[in-house]
């Protein structure tokens, strides 16, 4: 993997570069450098002019540095995002990474937040390979018992109806990313999303590995999560946990 000098990474950090003015490309450049991010390590699946890096998506690009000594991720917000700033997701971010929810969060700024690299695999990925039920058992009750604590501290991810690549399976464990939809003001529902996404979707790829879930324990698995829309607490949350611990075979 190849060191790049940040300067050197114009076309990325200032994506896309024909909308952004050479000043603010400049400044943008030197608010990095000042905090320590003076190399892009040229890494990824999506290449950008002959640049690898992590992620492009709609408002930002993903980009692998390192900070300090440890390797990071550098959320850069796009010059054509809708976006005037990723405070707000930053704030959300670092609230969920103080309970080991999401990776931690080193910086926030405006234009871009550094966190933590996370090396693993995409749940969807993760799903695919993973032969050993028992193993996948554990990762999604602890997905769903992560999703938990987001609704405890108030936090709506606003994605988890659809978290094949909101999620990372690490040997740390797992992780929700991707807060760039996530609200402190709407009421959270992550736990319903994720097992409807996951347990209840015929279209789900864990339907079928996990076929023995009978219709009639699926309408109590409905039964608890329309409970625990009206007052998320954790008596309800312990019954649904330990009914899909027990069909989750």
């Amino acid at each position: 993997m190849d060191l790049i000098k940040i300067e050197e990474c114009v076309d990325i950090v200032c994506y896309p570069k024909h909308r952004a003015n050479e000043k603010e490309c400049r400044n943008r450049i030197n608010e990095l450098k000042s905090h320590g991010v003076k190399f892009i390590i040229n890494f990824g699946r999506i290449k950008i002019d002959n640049i690898y890096v992590l992620g492009k998506g709609f408002s930002s690009v993903i980009l692998l540095t390192s900070y300090g000594d440890l390797p990071a991720v550098i959320k850069v917000r796009r010059f054509d995002s809708r976006r005037h700033s990723l405070m707000d997701e930053c704030k959300i971010l670092s609230k969920a990474s103080l309970y080991g929810v999401a990776p931690y969060v080193y910086l926030c700024h405006k234009d871009f937040i550094v966190m933590e690299y996370i090396h693993g695999l995409h749940l969807i990925e993760y799903i695919r390979q993973e032969i050993n039920k028992d193993t996948l058992r554990r990762v999604i009750l602890e997905l769903i018992s992560k999703a938990f604590i987001l609704d405890l501290i108030g936090i709506d991810h606003g994605e988890l109806s659809r978290p094949w690549k909101h999620v990372l399976i690490s040997h740390k464990g797992v992780f929700i990313i991707d807060f760039e939809s996530a609200s402190v003001s709407r009421r959270p529902h992550n736990v319903p999303c994720l097992v409807n996404a996951l347990i209840l979707n015929p279209k789900s790829p864990l339907y079928e590995i996990f076929s023995s879930l009978r219709q009639v324990e699926r309408k109590n698995i409905i039964d608890l999560l329309s409970l625990y829309k009206k007052s998320i607490n954790y008596k309800v949350f312990k019954q649904l946990f330990e009914l899909l611990y027990q069909y989750l075979q």
